[in-house]
């Protein structure tokens, strides 16, 4: 399932219509608002310093001169951004954002993804200057006979045109993402608990295969279980695929009801290409089992939405966020005999503080 034009619509026009302090904030709506700032972070300075080159200096264009200088000022800090916290792995206050200096990432980013932001974000800092640019030529007499208006202009129409692609990739991606329904925002990359190599390599397996994968996650309180499961699902939905993320109190539920077309969703748990079941059982140090996989099993079976359950499950990559349950042979007999899956796309993976 992917998201059509009309629903990219749908939501764009939902979110540049109607209070946010009513409705709450979307993804979507932040990445706009995100945008705008650039815009203006491109524009308002470019002012600023037309109004102090004009003043104090003796440039033939500080016209000129104040928008290449905030552009290229802007480019150099987002080249800082990428290429210095992210590549250098400098150390930051921002311990959610850049990993702590003289560590190595326990995943390695997506480089390409994160440069492809960075870009983004360049080139709307340079729209906005060439907007201030623009404005500035206007408020000046006779400006219309200058030939640099033009040059003005038809840059702004080459900045929109190169953002055409970014606008509707990076819009669409915050709607798989706030679609996903995740606890929080997380990537892969940040993640910096403790895992094996051998247990990296079946996670990389499951992250890069199209199979319909099973991952079994086991872990103690503090071992990362849940952003773990939410950094491999993110990945996903920047790829635009679609995810659910749910808790098993929360499915126990779910699997009582038949989908409803005129569901206001994209798509629900049982259209999603990957699905995260999370607090199946508590972790360490709570030592009980609550969920057994036959009492799992037993929840399914629901007037007549057995069958729906079942192929929902065997047909779609899903993270079962296991606990400390030890009885691993219990719940990968149950995934393999009852949701029919093949024993090799059943991985299990064990965290450790």
């Amino acid at each position: 399932m992917r998201i059509t034009a009309k629903q990219f619509l749908q939501q764009l026009k939902a979110d540049l219509i109607g209070k946010d302090s009513y409705r709450g904030v979307t993804l979507t709506y932040s990445w706009l608002a995100n945008q705008f700032g650039h815009i203006g972070l491109g524009f308002i300075p470019n002012i600023g310093l037309y109004i102090i080159l004009a003043a104090y200096t003796s440039l033939l264009n500080p016209i000129l001169w104040s928008t290449l200088i905030i552009g290229i000022l802007w480019t150099v800090f987002e080249a800082y951004n990428f290429l210095g916290p992210l590549l250098l792995k400098k150390k930051s206050t921002a311990q959610n954002i850049y990993s702590p200096a003289k560590t190595k990432y326990v995943f390695e980013p997506d480089w390409k993804n994160v440069g492809f932001d960075t870009a983004t974000d360049v080139v709307f800092f340079w729209l906005g200057s060439f907007i201030a640019g623009t404005c500035l030529f206007l408020m000046h007499n006779d400006c219309l006979s200058k030939p640099n208006l033009n040059f003005y202009l038809w840059m702004i129409v080459l900045m929109l045109v190169l953002l055409l692609y970014p606008f509707q990739y990076w819009y669409k991606t915050k709607m798989y993402l706030q679609q996903a329904q995740y606890p929080f925002q997380f990537r892969l990359s940040i993640w910096d608990k403790q895992i094996t190599s051998t247990d990296k390599e079946l996670l990389l397996s499951f992250l890069r295969s199209d199979q319909y994968k099973h991952l079994l996650v086991y872990g103690g309180l503090g071992t990362g279980k849940t952003s773990l499961a939410t950094g491999i699902a993110t990945e996903h939905s920047i790829k635009h695929r679609t995810c659910s993320y749910t808790t098993a109190i929360k499915l126990y539920t779910l699997f009582a009801q038949v989908d409803d077309p005129q569901d206001s969703l994209l798509w629900n748990w049982r259209k999603a290409d990957l699905l995260i079941i999370d607090d199946i059982n508590p972790g360490e140090p709570v030592k009980q089992t609550l969920v057994n996989a036959s009492q799992f099993h037993s929840m399914m079976r629901y007037n007549n939405t057995y069958q729906l359950n079942v192929d929902a499950l065997r047909s779609k990559k899903v993270i079962w966020v296991l606990g400390t349950d030890h009885q691993t042979a219990t719940w990968e007999s149950m995934i393999e005999k009852d949701l029919q899956v093949d024993h090799k796309n059943i991985l299990s993976i064990h965290l450790s503080i």
